[in-house]
């Protein structure tokens, strides 16, 4: 079987060369070839300052190597036959590397140092300590940063972003959040981002749960983003800005979280709180906007500039409000208890109310027209804040 023995790394073979196989002399010949143009341009010293293993689907790399000394535009790429995981460890600490890892190689790759790009596929996993680097995973792929990185999900791969991060959520990926302020980029199918201790800020997911964790989380929802969930039930705060044609549902026990509707008037947004049982405040936006409050009461409901639905939730004292200028043409309110207060903001005024058909018609001076459905009598001057 012919071969290429690389010089200047360290492995299983003896006097500090690894030596691969190959299943044709023409891709021992590539590989050879490779190297030796690097050489040509002064690595090392007139050495190979890293590795080349194989080209790929054909070759396989031995069980258990342990291969230090990665430099630049390095790939390790394994063969269908690779029977266990290959240890590699950068240890370059020049910048702008390219490392590949093909689906085949199973590799447990370990960057401490320098700065650059990896790509992996299959089971690798890959644990970055050093600042700067990008790391793209497909699905399978386990990835652990504890610099400050840039992470990216192709697939179902599991990052684990410990640092000060940014993340690229892949179609079904799992990103756990540590201590670090993590900004996460979603992605248009099912994903779970788990938060830390640290800070999150996340943009324009769909389909997405947030499980909110110890840090106090941003997530700014994208229009058409649907089918989002977020799970506080950890002591961090959430903000969430709504989108267009979006919808969020909300559960957890904390209180004091924050949903701010969409600003540009368009079709609406749908926010359900019903399993939460913390007491937080909606804002609706300038759609038609659904919002449902948690089912412990104590929520602060506002209307926006749409024909809004809103459900306080629980048994009641709740706080619904409309303020001149941001209110809606109509709002509907469904379920009114005696111990909710009305808020009218500054120059807001009730001008008149009527009892038709089981529900209660309220005319405010800005215009809006609020319907209480299922209340027989007039709200009194009590149950008015203003």
């Amino acid at each position: 079987m012919p071969s290429v023995t690389v010089s200047g790394a360290f492995g299983t073979s003896t006097n500090g060369k690894v030596l691969v196989n190959f299943t044709s002399n023409q891709l021992a010949s590539a590989a050879y070839n490779q190297l030796m143009d690097r050489s040509a341009l002064g690595y090392g010293g007139g050495t190979v300052p890293g590795f080349l293993v194989t080209d790929g689907s054909t070759a396989t790399i031995p069980a258990g190597t342990l291969i230090t000394g990665v430099g630049m535009n390095d790939t390790v790429v394994g063969g269908p036959l690779l029977p266990a995981p290959t240890t590699l460890t950068d240890g370059s600490t020049v910048a702008n590397q390219l490392i590949l890892l093909d689906a085949g190689a199973n590799a447990n790759l370990t960057v401490g140092m320098g700065s650059g790009m990896i790509f992996a596929s299959g089971n690798d996993t890959v644990s970055v300590s050093a600042d700067g680097w990008l790391v793209g995973a497909d699905a399978g792929v386990q990835v652990t940063a504890t610099g400050a990185d840039t992470l990216f999900a192709s697939g179902a791969a599991t990052l684990n972003a410990n640092g000060n991060d940014t993340v690229f959520g892949g179609n079904g990926a799992t990103v756990n959040a540590g201590g670090g302020a993590l900004i996460y980029i979603g992605g248009t199918s099912a994903g779970t981002v788990d938060g830390g201790s640290g800070t999150m800020t996340v943009f324009g997911a769909s389909n997405q749960t947030f499980n909110i964790g110890a840090g106090n989380d941003t997530i700014v929802g994208a229009n058409n983003s649907l089918g989002d969930t977020v799970n506080a039930t950890g002591v961090g705060l959430t903000t969430y800005f709504g989108g267009d044609n979006s919808s969020v549902t909300f559960t957890g026990n904390n209180s004091g979280n924050l949903f701010i509707g969409e600003s540009s008037a368009g079709s609406g947004e749908t926010i359900n709180a019903a399993g939460a049982s913390g007491q937080n405040a909606f804002f609706a936006g300038a759609g038609n906007d659904s919002i449902v409050g948690g089912k412990g009461g104590g929520n602060a409901l506002f209307a926006g500039a749409g024909n809004d639905t809103l459900t306080g939730g629980g048994a009641g004292n709740n706080l619904f409000g409309f303020v001149a200028e941001s209110t809606s043409n109509h709002v509907t309110v469904t379920d009114w208890n005696n111990t909710d207060v009305l808020y009218l903001g500054t120059g807001v005024s009730v001008m008149n109310q009527t009892v038709s058909n089981g529900s209660l018609s309220m005319t405010l001076s800005d215009n809006t027209t609020i319907t209480f459905t299922g209340v027989s009598a007039d709200i009194g001057s009590g149950n008015i804040l203003t």
